[in-house]
């Protein structure tokens, strides 16, 4: 993601992680119950990943997460006018190149 983020960042892309409900709770991370404790999770996946680009962090109740599909992983696109232009239930980076790439060809038409 860091790379496609250098890649595309220069085209006008943004990119975010939102941090949200653990997939896979465990002793060292659990499954978090206070707001307070999902910022601190935020902050370490940020640090230890040493992601350069913004992490959100979604609410208690899971509104992000619920939203966008109930995935642990997905990747959502957006458009400049808050549309979904493209989304995967896992995240990977190749398809969100292909995706990117499609764009830049005109391989893949969207209309804005």
């Amino acid at each position: 993601m860091e790379k496609l983020a250098a890649n595309y960042r220069p085209l006008g892309a943004e990119f975010f992680v939102v941090y949200t409900r653990e997939a896979h709770p465990n002793n060292e991370i659990p499954q978090t119950q206070a707001y307070e404790e999902r910022l601190a999770n935020a902050k370490r996946l940020k640090s230890d990943l040493k992601v350069t680009f913004p992490v959100l962090v979604d609410d208690m109740r899971d509104r992000v997460f619920r939203a966008y599909g109930y995935a642990p992983n997905p990747v959502v696109v957006i458009d400049p006018k808050g549309r979904i232009a493209f989304a995967k239930v896992w995240c990977r980076a190749d398809e969100i190149e292909a995706f990117f790439e499609g764009l830049l060809s005109g391989e893949i038409e969207y209309s804005e």
